[in-house]
């Protein structure tokens, strides 16, 4: 009787380790991956661990860190210039005005510069349009050389034009607010808004250089308030 062929032992097949015992495969990769799988036998869906090591997480961290710092910064120097604008205002309202009045004569001193070369050297333009040209820029650099010559003027005309035009918008807002009673939820507040709007802009209207002044001081606090707040966030910002 002949003997049975021998058959591979338990270490046969490349390692399979004897029935009833784990089998553990650990396979690595040249990317930095390590995936370590433990599968006992009869239960091959469980046991899998994977540990990833990605070399772009330091750089995406250096991003962040570099756009938290961009954003603190820009916020801090936002807080730094809104407060001392608003300072400014407070303490000397009426040299404000007079700054305020200067850029606006540098403004009209260039635009009439500008109009007057446009008008005497532009060959293109016909010469009605290089009359105005011509025209406007006289006003304009007449218009400069009166408010350097007069700041404080200036800068009490300029609070009287502002003062009437802001009068004049919150009119027309008060109005719209009234024609627009029946579309909004609240006709209550809606109304007594209006009224507000309508009655402050008569005010600024009726007494411009006054109305200028309580927007100037309204003006200086809220800008102090904003920067505050925007500096206290610069140095919040990011500790999360």
């Amino acid at each position: 009787m002949e003997r049975a062929a021998a058959r591979p032992g338990p270490e046969g097949y490349g390692g399979i380790i004897r029935r009833g015992a784990a089998c553990q495969k650990i396979v690595c990769s040249t990317t930095d991956n390590v995936v370590v799988n433990n599968t006992p036998k009869g239960n091959q869906n469980q046991g899998v661990q994977t540990v990833s090591h990605n070399p772009l997480d330091s750089e995406v961290k250096d991003l962040d860190n570099s756009m938290t710092n961009g954003i603190r910064s820009a916020l801090g120097v936002g807080g730094i210039v809104s407060l001392a604008f608003g300072l400014v205002i407070l303490i000397w309202p009426s040299k404000t005005a007079a700054v305020l009045a200067a850029i606006i004569a540098i403004y009209m001193l260039i635009a009439g510069v500008v109009n007057l070369a446009i008008g005497i050297f532009s060959r293109k333009v016909g010469t009605w349009p290089r009359i105005g040209y011509l025209a406007l820029g006289a006003l304009f650099l007449i218009g400069a050389v009166y408010t350097f010559g007069n700041l404080s003027a200036a800068a009490a005309a300029l609070g009287v034009i502002i003062g009437i035009v802001v009068g004049v918008a919150w009119i027309v807002e008060g109005v719209v607010g009234l024609t627009m009673m029946n579309d909004t939820p609240s006709k209550t507040w809606t109304i007594v808004l209006s009224i507000i709007s309508i009655l402050a802009g008569v005010l600024m209207v009726t007494s411009p250089l006054w109305g200028a002044a309580l927007l100037g001081l309204f003006l200086g606090v809220s800008l102090v308030i904003l920067g505050i707040i925007q500096i206290i966030r610069a140095f919040r910002y990011g500790q999360n």
